[in-house]
């Protein structure tokens, strides 16, 4: 596996374990911002409604802007969606920051898949293409499990 792939791989796990580990984060954000549980249901739709509408055009975004561009720019914006999310303390900050994340994970994710085509050996293709989706199972496992522990011993 050629370094590229296997950064892709790292990616993927991150991006699927984060996008599955902000889930679990909801109660504790309901908690910690006295939101309703209106708001924690808004917030969790609007990432998946967002994470739809932005798949689609995906695959052109790729080809008018270059794919590792736009992998890049997806990584980028997920992870500082993120950061800043741990400093959010109100509502009105913390819906803008879902939605960069979701931003993020719905553009990596299929454009993802097609550099990893795009990088892989014909003959070893589909066993590549087979990898890279269990990396992003393996980063929901260890990250889910991971933040649990964490949340749980923190509080």
């Amino acid at each position: 596996m050629n370094l590229t792939l296997f950064y892709l791989n790292l990616l993927h796990a991150g991006s699927d374990g984060f996008s599955s580990a902000l889930v679990l984060l909801l109660p504790f954000i309901k908690q910690s911002l006295n939101l309703s549980l209106t708001q924690i249901g808004f917030l969790g739709s609007s990432f998946s409604l967002l994470t739809i509408i932005l798949a689609l055009p995906a695959g052109s975004l790729s080809v008018r802007f270059g794919g590792m561009r736009v992998v890049t720019a997806a990584v980028l914006a997920y992870g500082l969606g993120y950061i800043l999310l741990g400093f959010s303390k109100t509502f009105p900050e913390v819906l803008p920051l879902f939605l960069l994340c979701s931003a993020g994970f719905a553009l990596f994710n299929p454009i993802g898949y097609g550099l990893v085509a795009r990088f892989s050996r014909k003959e070893t293709r589909g066993k590549v293409i087979g990898a890279f989706s269990a990396s992003g199972d393996i980063g929901k496992l260890i990250l889910t499990v991971g933040l649990t522990f964490i949340v749980a011993a923190v509080g």
